[in-house]
């Protein structure tokens, strides 16, 4: 009796996760289309430690994956594994983790907002759940394969449960092996959460063990601190520091500009809808009202300290290195959206609510389901799952696959499940994993060589040349003889990729 009516009294959140359940998991391994290189190198490497416990480099469990050389820390590949053992080395199981992070920092928002009673209105927690769920920063972080999701979820339900010091410290000390960003905002965060909730509140034993427990989760950060690879991401501040920092509080990149990258972007919408510009300001003056209240103190010093990484990262604008700024922003635009509907007739609030709700779904329905796939697909490496396809089919034919514009061979070994085991004894682990960044994209496995195409080389030898419309042109094609063996394109009809046999007969001939 106690679960029915436990389940009737909760209908609407319940339904509210479901449709978040079903908005971050639709179609989840063909949107985004293809697997992008760092989906890949995630999967993979968590392939290769559930089956030989080293990384495709053969590193036996890395502390930090070296990557693309970025030295990232490795927790989400490890919490892969789990994911790649139960569902197998493909999209849907790289990416399921990142939903479920997602889901998981949805309920604990409805929580918080619950418990400390921020909102007024009836029932404004769960609008402010639905809100956040069907965000487009949210719905595009939560369907995809990358670890700054995952280290994403950590510290936001870190900073959530900021009144549980030990659970708080435990989530906000790990996330610093799950994110590069997450290193500098954790000892910020703890900071901020003993001065204002702790430091003159409390007696100094309730933080002792909760402070005790974070520092020695942070022994093996200590110890990497004395390699190169701990500082790899490091930088100093420069003129642009300013300008870059205040770009997090830009409305223009907020509510109504892309991502200047499109593999971070869904055609036609912000990281927010334009519409919740006019909350988040009624949300920022609210904070400012009651900025000596410290919960509201709390979160003006977090959306203050979240830019900092991403600032000092000395690049653009970048929605990824500033995803935590997903959470006090959030809060701030249900402050917002409470505050105005205080001031509606209730019927006219609820007009609004819901013309405004259905709207913000059909335009991100068009824009990521049906747009996204289709006018991102080369910025998703779309197409390499049909090259392995052919590699496969074809055991006896050797291939190579042009990198000259830093297309990764990872992305061949994925779509294979090649063995690595196989792929650790072609190509032998080095001493020096930690101390060395790899200086060369070129790999050689099995029937495949990973390499720009040398054009007098290799159009004199029996083999399969694979690349994108640049790397092989109707001109080169026609001048070396090469015969169709498979064509890619996307939806506007543009090439992709394309594989083509060589004929030296002809070739060579026509040399001679």
């Amino acid at each position: 009796m106690d679960f029915y009516r436990l389940l009737k009294n909760n209908l609407l959140l319940i339904f509210i996760l479901t449709l978040g359940l079903f908005l971050y998991c639709y179609q989840l391994g063909t949107i985004p289309s293809g697997v992008f290189m760092d989906e890949a190198l995630v999967g993979y490497d968590a392939f290769s430690i559930l089956n030989t416990l080293k990384d495709h480099q053969g590193q036996t469990l890395p502390i930090y994956f070296k990557f693309f050389n970025s030295y990232t820390p490795g927790l989400f590949v490890y919490v892969e594994t789990i994911f790649v053992k139960l569902f197998g080395l493909n999209p849907q199981a790289i990416r399921l983790p990142s939903a479920i992070s997602l889901l998981s920092v949805a309920t604990g928002l409805y929580w918080f907002l619950k418990k400390y009673k921020i909102l007024k209105l009836k029932q404004a927690e769960l609008l402010a759940l639905f809100l956040f769920i069907i965000t487009p920063w949210a719905v595009f972080n939560a369907r995809l394969g990358y670890e700054v999701t995952f280290a994403f979820a950590l510290l936001s339900l870190g900073i959530l449960f900021y009144e549980k010091p030990m659970l708080s410290f435990f989530l906000i000390s790990l996330s610093t092996y799950a994110g590069h960003t997450q290193r500098y905002l954790a000892p910020l965060v703890l900071l901020i959460i003993y001065f204002i909730f702790y430091f003159k509140k409390h007696p100094f034993k309730k933080i002792f063990l909760p402070l005790v427990l974070a520092a020695i989760i942070q022994i093996p950060n200590i110890i990497m601190m004395f390699t190169p690879a701990f500082w790899i991401k490091n930088t100093i501040f420069t003129s642009s520091f300013i300008e870059q920092y205040f770009s997090y509080f830009s409305p223009q990149n907020l509510f109504n500009k892309q991502d200047n990258d499109p593999q971070r972007s869904i055609p036609g919408l912000a990281i927010f809808y334009s519409w919740m510009f006019f909350p988040w300001l009624a949300g920022i003056y609210e904070l400012y009202i009651k900025r000596k209240v410290p919960l509201y103190f709390y979160l003006i010093c977090l959306i203050i300290i979240i830019p900092l990484p991403a600032a000092l990262a000395n690049a653009d604008y970048s929605t990824q290195r500033a995803l935590p700024l997903l959470l006090p922003y959030s809060i701030v635009i249900a402050i917002g959206v409470d505050k105005i509907l205080q001031n509606l007739q209730p019927s006219s609030g609820v007009v609004i609510s819901l013309c405004v709700i259905a709207f913000s779904l059909i335009l991100l329905w068009r824009s990521y389901f049906i747009l996204f796939p289709r006018q991102r697909a080369t910025a998703w490496n779309y197409g390499y799952d049909q090259i392995a396809k052919l590699i496969k089919n074809n055991p006896q034919k050797h291939f190579i696959i042009d990198n000259s514009r830093n297309v990764p061979g990872i992305l061949i070994l994925f779509w294979l499940k090649y063995p690595p085991s196989l792929l650790q004894q072609e190509n032998p682990a080095r001493g020096d994993y930690y101390w060395k960044a790899s200086s060369t994209s070129n790999t050689n496995f099995a029937n495949v060589e990973v390499r720009p195409i040398d054009w007098k080389v290799d159009s004199c030898r029996h083999q399969v040349l694979v690349g994108d419309g640049l790397a092989m042109s109707s001109n080169q094609i026609s001048e070396h003889f090469l015969s169709e063996s498979l064509l890619i394109k996307d939806n506007r009809h543009q090439i992709i990729l394309q594989a083509y046999d060589t004929n030296p007969a002809l070739k060579c001939a026509a040399q001679r």
